[in-house]
């Protein structure tokens, strides 16, 4: 069986279209806590590069904020 949290960090079930793997594992480090500059220390890329993968992100689940992914993720939205 699928888990939940499987299905959202693959942009499925909530998302408008379906993340990028890039996306994927960014969402993950969000959904972790993670900010930013450690999202991108930890996945190798560039602030900037980061940063574009979560506005993606956001709109992609039509939010404008880090907690509301994991809103989200938890069912309290939607």
């Amino acid at each position: 069986m699928v888990s939940r949290q499987q299905l959202l960090s693959h942009g499925l079930l909530i998302a408008n279209a379906p993340l990028t793997p890039a996306e994927r594992r960014v969402l993950l480090a969000l959904l972790d806590g993670h900010t930013e500059k450690q999202i991108a220390q930890r996945i190798d890329q560039s602030p900037n590069t980061t940063h574009f993968h979560v506005k993606s992100i956001y709109a992609k689940f039509g939010v404008r904020n880090r907690s509301a992914p994991t809103a989200l993720w938890l069912g309290k939205l939607r």
